[in-house]
């Protein structure tokens, strides 16, 4: 039976007051001043439209690769570390290469939307942070709140979108890092070859972050290949993406009552010996954009493998009395697949207008066993488990998402801007065994910007939005 099967948001953005400042105040005092540097264009979050963050009536920021490297920053933590409104926490359920970000005060796993240039990255289940890589970053763009016309029921509290640089850009660069607890990565990015107007690029990275605990780690190898063919107004593009994680988990500290356990020493692992949290991710993307009849016209798909495999445990009764933890081991494949089209047009220029649809399947299923076994409260030794061989506990969902999206821009004055955009949603679920559940939902935003001063690239704006969206409730593959 599907309990508790969608959420509703509703969120108002009733005032915000902006100051950017001048790219060129970084520099010393005895250099020329440089001309201020155009902010980068908000592409897909809230307009499917290249816009500059401070023309759009929602609460976006955006980092540019640029600044991301020369603050060190290697994992989104670090990259949104400076970004308002938005906090995260490293590690989590999906062990210590994921992270679980809190928006607006919300810190739920699947409440939030990753993006990946343009893809939704963990399809239409949770977010796949585990398998998110930096390396070769062109811009990370941070919308606060939904995105109810453009991404419908996969947005709730906020969408995070990573961009990485296209295949035509010449850069090259090389890195080696060292920390401590055996912690490193080697990377690199370069142009990969062209042919006629086809230019690739190819960035790959390997990585280890090891912990206080010495029996929790992760390593990570990643590449990503991408090619691209630019000409005048018309594009086309495809990329594919290999990550290979491997993981050795940590264990949460357990509760007594409201409060943490005193039972427990610092950094204990409960997980057996040789736990593990491993995926291998395949993901296959391509899009072009044309002209057409007076409109550009935009369209892109995607397909995403996941293959994960997992044994571990957990505590469930602070005692040393036998089998006082429980665990699993379980393999776990998902398939997905997304794909996006629309049309974007002017009629006067005083008016732009959107119309697209957009669909995501995806189909995963889990088989494993569950087991018990007995570990020492003082957690100095992980305890020998055999693995099961024998799988007899499975759990699987199929999910079908459709949505047909509109939205209007009108700005009478330079100074002003008033939006408004509508989506149609059809969400499809089955679990296990059970029945298909359908839901048909409208969702919705409104919102106006007013520029009151401006200076170069100083300025004071405020906005106001209305946002009405839901979101299906998560799925857990847990035995």
């Amino acid at each position: 039976m599907l309990q508790n099967p969608a959420r509703t948001m509703r969120d108002v953005s009733t005032l915000v007051v902006a100051f950017l400042l001048p790219a060129a105040a970084k520099g010393s005092a005895q250099e020329p001043q440089q001309p201020a540097q155009p902010i980068p264009p908000v592409e897909v979050i809230a307009t499917k439209i290249p816009e500059r963050p401070h023309d759009v009536a929602a609460s976006i920021e955006v980092f540019s690769g640029d600044e991301l490297r020369a603050r060190g920053v290697t994992s989104l933590k670090d990259a949104l570390a400076l970004a308002t409104g938005v906090a995260i926490a490293p590690g989590g359920d999906a062990g210590p290469a994921s992270a679980v970000p809190e928006f607006w005060g919300v810190r739920e796993f699947d409440a939030f939307l990753l993006v990946v240039d343009g893809v939704p990255w963990g399809g239409a289940f949770n977010p796949a942070i585990s398998t998110l890589s930096l390396q070769d970053v062109e811009r990370i763009e941070v919308m606060r709140g939904p995105a109810p016309v453009t991404y419908g029921a996969t947005s709730f509290v906020g969408v995070i979108h990573v961009v990485h640089r296209s295949g035509g850009a010449n850069d090259r660069s090389a890195e080696i890092r060292g920390g401590s607890f055996g912690s490193g990565a080697v990377s690199a990015d370069l142009p990969f070859g062209s042919l006629g107007q086809w230019k690739s690029r190819l960035s790959g990275d390997f990585e280890r972050e090891g912990f206080r605990d010495e029996h929790t780690s992760f390593s990570r190898g990643h590449a990503l290949w991408r090619t691209a063919r630019v000409h005048d107004d018309r594009q086309t593009w495809f990329s594919a993406d290999i990550n290979v994680l491997r993981q050795e988990p940590a264990s949460p500290y357990p509760r007594e009552g409201t409060g943490l356990s005193t039972q427990v020493p610092l950094d204990a692992n409960y997980n057996p010996a040789d736990a593990f949290l491993n995926e291998n991710r395949f993901a296959l993307s391509g899009g072009l954009e044309r002209p057409l009849l007076g409109a550009t016209w935009a369209t892109m798909a995607s397909y995403t493998f996941s293959g994960q495999s997992l044994f571990r445990g957990f505590l469930t009764d602070i005692s040393n009395t036998p089998n006082n933890a429980s665990g699993s081991r379980e393999d776990i494949d998902i398939n997905d697949v997304y794909a996006d089209t629309h049309l974007a047009w002017q009629t006067i220029p005083q008016l732009r207008f959107l119309a697209g649809a957009d669909a995501l399947f995806a189909s995963g299923e889990g088989r494993g066993a569950t087991f018990t076994y007995t570990v020492p409260l003082e957690g100095s030794t992980q305890t020998a488990v055999a693995e099961p061989t024998t799988f007899d506990k499975d759990a699987g969902s199929d999910r079908r998402f459709l949505g047909a999206y509109g939205s209007v821009e009108w700005r009478p004055i330079s100074r002003l801007s008033v939006n408004g955009g509508v989506r149609l949603n059809a969400t499809t679920e089955s679990r296990g065994e059970g029945a298909e559940v359908t839901h048909t939902r409208v969702s919705g935003a409104l919102g106006a910007i007013f520029g009151v001063w401006e200076q170069d690239a100083d300025h004071l704006r405020v906005f106001a939005n209305y946002r009405n969206t839901f979101k299906p409730a998560a799925f857990d593959f847990s035995l």
